[in-house]
């Protein structure tokens, strides 16, 4: 049964991943329609609806933007292995911030932060999730580390700047 709750929780996943109302309400609803498609197959029993509907809005996500002008190529060379999901919580993000911030992050961004925060997984269960070895996904958090820290630094000039 999928709850009203559930379906809150996988639309804020698709708009992590789109970063658009509209995108991450046709996201959700063409996984629905799949996920209810396979549910009409004996064989295709699903023990975590919510799951496999969020690896439906993945897979739909990531096969839309794979042109080349769609989404910046993100770098996935394996440097420092420090578990910087966890230095993320270090980081004092201000709310008047967040949104400029969020809009320049890239999908896969955006959706390492939502498994991060709203979901609360680990690494290796994030890494697990978006189908990467765990040394790729800390790269890609350091990678975010530091594009956030840049960011606020930024902000923390300009505005030093105005006053």
């Amino acid at each position: 049964m999928i709850t009203r709750d559930t379906l809150q929780l996988l639309y804020q996943y698709g708009y992590s991943l789109t970063n658009q109302e509209a995108t991450a309400f046709d996201l959700l609803h063409d996984a629905l329609e799949h996920y209810l498609a396979q549910q009409t197959h004996p064989f295709h029993s699903v023990s975590s609806p919510e799951s496999r509907i969020r690896q439906l809005m993945r897979q739909q996500f990531f096969d839309q933007i794979q042109t080349p002008q769609s989404a910046p190529a993100m770098n996935n060379n394996i440097i420092d292995l420090l578990d910087d999901l966890n230095s993320l919580e270090q980081l004092d993000i201000q709310d008047d911030i967040l949104q400029t911030l969020w809009d320049n992050l890239v999908p896969a961004e955006r959706e390492i932060l939502y498994l991060w925060i709203i979901k609360g997984y680990t690494s290796p269960k994030i890494a697990e999730q978006i189908e990467c070895s765990r040394g790729v996904l800390l790269t890609r958090a350091h990678h975010l580390r530091q594009k956030i820290a840049s960011h606020i630094e930024m902000a923390s000039k300009q505005r030093d700047a105005s006053t």
